[in-house]
């Protein structure tokens, strides 16, 4: 008979994991040391993320994006150890990317076993060692230890848990059988997409099952795809089920750090800080994460001595942030250092309101069809408020709200202040991107994007994306432009998607601040002065090159974290086109650089005291752009 202490310390050693490794589990270090296995602070975020789901009553799984060498393998084999030799009926299957991998780990596992001590080393009166009854290790074969008591003529079994081990590119493990633990190693490198499909359909969804899917990255995959879905909070509808994401940096790590000779070289280092190809983003690490200068010397001898010299190389395989790892594995038009700068503007930004806007004081207009009511100013109205407006002025049902950093300034919002604190009214460009084809939309669908910036600072005001109809859709616009005192409306018509939004503003509702552009008729040779933006062969480069310089110097303005997260799938595919990676979309960077590019060539609009705003712009500032 056991005592409280001994079923408590027995309960512990079946349950938690941290306690069982660094009491029973043995592992190598570098040095090749025999040492008990304690948790490091983000192995334990790893546990402690899969034991409250399992305390919530729900499916552990967790994805993880990683830098190289830090133990995440040696703690989920650690953990699926734990579990087949101190729980009955358990099958624990570790996939890893090649053979070398799977041996390797493969020998972890037998390591951990063959010290666990025994009954008598233990000395609380039961014991943590069961038999091996059966063992595989063929080197290019299936390789597996299967734990319990040998069955005699009057005792079954009582364990009968097995531990396997499996490569990437054989036939999928565990056809035919149904696995409570998966660890998928490296998943991002396997060469094949379905052997995965198939073990995640394997795995039930049961409490006490357990998913763990860890790699650095490798390009904009399945394997991203599947991250993005785990930082949404959605669930995976290949398999069902949410992922808890856990990113692991490089600069968490206290072995990524450098010694210098003495204090006079750390001096010299010191002072060379954001030099050079590799200093670039040095002063953005010390700022954002607070890195010493030697994890910057570590940092530069890795990308020098481990990474073939290449910065994008060691964003892959040692990522300081999520969005770098996939910056670094993927080929972005723009540089990772630069997106990398836009997505940490976007982090220290406000957070914006949320609202719509409510068309007031309408006219009616006639059209070749009859006529037509149309705002002449807009009011902002709250998001708490904005689905209790009337029916013709609500949000269309399912869409989404209008999200706002800074609000118009002009007489209403400065009301109120000394005359002499008053601010010029401001300035705005509206840039929308309509649509396009659903059938070749990205991952959730095409979505309609609105982009509004300041006219002089360029930075974004407001922003919005969704799927709504055309009606709704250029309804919207007009109040959005109404709102930001008349703003220059721009609308992307390349392939005739965006002419329904455009045309019915300048045509039906008049409204008089259109973005138009000059083309040329081949057959008459006549200058044509046609609404809208046309992105093409001779644009695309323009609005690129205008987004590169905003990057470069600073005046980018992205205050939206999902408008600076989308450069990072804006690629350059294997065509040497631009655009979205396959599955992903680029409704918000099309937008931006649209918006940029025209703050860039057209004239702000000012109001002069007590006279009517009027039209100003129309004078050519680039003959290759037009208006």
């Amino acid at each position: 008979m056991l005592s409280a202490e001994a079923l408590e310390v027995q309960r512990r050693l079946r349950e938690d994991t941290p306690f069982w490794a660094r009491h029973c589990a043995r592992i190598l270090t570098p040095a090749k040391e025999l040492v008990p296995l304690v948790a490091r602070p983000w192995q334990l975020e790893l546990d402690e993320a899969l034991e409250e789901q399992r305390r919530r009553g729900m499916p552990m799984r967790a994805i993880i994006l990683k830098a190289r060498k830090l133990g995440f393998s040696t703690w989920v084999t650690a953990k699926f150890m734990q579990r087949v030799t101190q729980m009955p009926n358990r099958h624990a299957i570790v996939v890893a990317q090649d053979v070398k991998t799977a041996s390797e780990l493969f020998r972890m596992a037998e390591r951990i076993y063959s010290h666990l001590p025994t009954e008598e080393q233990l000395g609380l009166g039961f014991s943590i060692r069961p038999e091996l009854v059966a063992r595989n290790f063929a080197e290019n074969g299936r390789k597996f230890m299967q734990f319990g008591e040998r069955a005699t003529q009057l005792r079954q079994r009582s364990l009968d848990s097995i531990y396997e081990i499996d490569t990437a590119n054989t036939p999928a493990a565990g056809r035919g059988t149904t696995p409570s633990e998966l660890h998928g190693s490296e998943v991002a490198h396997w060469p094949d997409n379905g052997k995965l499909l198939g073990l995640l359909n394997a795995v039930p969804d049961d409490p006490g099952t357990i998913i763990v899917l860890e790699s650095t990255a490798n390009g904009r995959n399945h394997f991203f795809r599947r991250w993005q879905r785990a930082v949404e909070g959605e669930e995976d509808p290949e398999v069902g089920g949410s992922y808890v994401p856990i990113f692991a940096p490089w600069w968490r790590d206290p072995q990524c750090a450098a010694r210098f000779r003495d204090e006079e070289a750390r001096e010299r280092f010191v002072a060379s800080i954001g030099d050079g190809v590799y200093g670039e983003e040095e002063p953005l690490l010390i700022e954002r994460f607070g890195c010493t200068p030697e994890q910057l010397l570590w940092r530069r001898r890795t990308i020098r001595e481990k990474c073939e010299d290449s910065i994008e190389l060691f964003h892959q395989e040692y990522p300081a942030s999520p969005e770098e790892a996939f910056i670094g594995s993927g080929n972005t038009v723009f540089s990772s250092i630069l997106i990398s700068r836009a997505i940490g503007a976007a982090e220290k930004a406000p957070e914006p309101v949320e609202g719509w806007v409510q068309g007031v004081d309408y006219v009616t207009k006639r059209t070749r069809g009859g006529t037509v009511e149309v705002p002449t100013r807009a009011l902002w109205v709250p998001g708490r408020d904005a689905r209790r407006l009337p029916a013709a002025d609500r949000p269309p049902a399912g869409a989404e709200m209008l999200r706002v950093w800074e609000h118009p300034v002009n007489e209403l919002t400065e009301a109120g202040k000394p005359e002499g604190e008053r601010r010029e009214d401001g300035c705005y460009i509206v840039f929308v991107d309509v649509a396009g084809d659903p059938e070749s939309s990205g991952r959730d669908g095409d979505r309609h994007c609105i982009q509004v910036i300041d006219h002089i600072s360029k930075m974004q005001v407001a922003t919005w994306a969704g799927r709504i109809d055309h009606v709704d859709l250029r309804r919207l616009v007009l109040l959005v432009a109404l709102y930001y005192n008349e703003a220059w409306i721009g609308v992307e018509v390349t392939g005739g998607y965006g002419l329904p939004i455009a045309v019915p503003l300048q045509q039906e509702y008049r409204y008089r601040y259109m973005f138009r552009r000059r083309e040329v008729d081949t057959r008459t040779e006549r200058e044509l002065s046609k609404v809208g933006w046309e992105t093409n062969r001779r644009t695309k480069p323009l609005m690129e090159a205008a987004m590169l310089n905003a990057f470069k110097d600073g005046t980018h303005g992205i205050r939206d974290m999902a408008t600076a997260l989308e450069f990072n799938t804006y690629v350059v595919n294997e065509r040497g086109e631009h655009g979205a990676v396959p599955g992903e979309n680029d409704d918000r960077v099309m937008a931006w650089m649209g918006a940029q590019y025209l703050a860039d060539h057209l004239r702000p609009r000012r109001r002069r005291k007590g006279k009517r705003r009027r039209v100003r712009g129309f004078e050519p500032l680039d003959p290759d752009f037009g208006w």
